[in-house]
C-alpha cells in the first residue's frame, strides 16, 4: 500500500518526526476552561477515543522505533508481523491515563528516535531486515512512523472536535 509517507526521504523523515510532539501538544491542548482529560475517554463519531489513538500511537511508534535501531545493525534481527502491522498503523496499545502522560510519552520516543536517526551513518538508512511478507528497511520503518504519528494526529484531532 504505497501513501504519501512512502516517499518521504531521511531529512524530511527526520523534521517530520521531530515536529510531532509539537503537533500533539497543540491537538490537545484546549482553552483553560476546559479540561482534555475529561475528554479521552468520549467516543467520536466513529466510536473511537483520544485515548484509544494516544495509546494506540505510543505503542506502535515504540514498536516502530526498535525495529528501526535494529535493522540498522550490520546484522539485523528478523521482524515479525507486529512489526509490519504497526508500518501500516494497525494495532493498538494501553490507553494512557492523561494526555499529558500521553504527550510525554511520545515526546520521550521521538526525541530517542530522532537522536539515534541522526547518529545514524546515511548508509543504514537502505539496511533492510526480513520479514514475513519481505524485508523493510531503516528508511520503509521511519516512514512507518511518520505514518502512525501523522494519522493518529489526525484522528486525535478529529475525534477532539467531535466530543467537545
Amino acid at each position: 500500500m504505497a501513501d504519501r509517507y512512502d516517499r518521504l526521504n531521511p531529512p524530511s523523515l527526520n523534521a517530520s518526526i521531530q515536529s510531532m510532539p509539537r503537533r500533539y501538544k497543540d491537538a490537545l491542548t484546549l482553552p483553560p476552561d476546559e479540561d482534555i482529560n475529561e475528554l479521552l475517554t468520549k467516543p467520536g463519531a466513529d466510536g473511537s477515543t483520544i485515548a484509544e489513538h494516544l495509546g494506540a500511537a505510543v505503542a506502535l511508534v515504540d514498536i516502530l522505533a526498535k525495529a528501526a535501531r535494529t535493522t540498522g545493525y550490520l546484522t539485523p534481527e528478523p521482524l515479525d508481523m507486529t512489526v509490519e502491522s504497526a508500518m501500516q498503523n494497525s494495532g493498538s496499545g494501553p490507553w494512557p491515563s492523561t494526555a499529558k502522560q500521553a504527550q510525554k510519552q511520545i515526546e520521550e520516543l521521538v526525541e530517542d528516535l530522532t537522536k539515534r536517526l541522526a547518529e545514524m551513518p546515511s548508509s543504514s538508512w537502505s539496511r533492510t531486515a526480513p520479514s514475513p511478507s519481505g524485508s523493510a528497511s531503516v528508511s520503509q520503518l521511519t516512514q512507518g512512523v511518520v505514518r502512525v504519528l501523522a494519522e493518529r494526529l489526525a484522528a486525535v484531532e478529529r475525534t477532539v472536535a467531535q466530543v467537545r
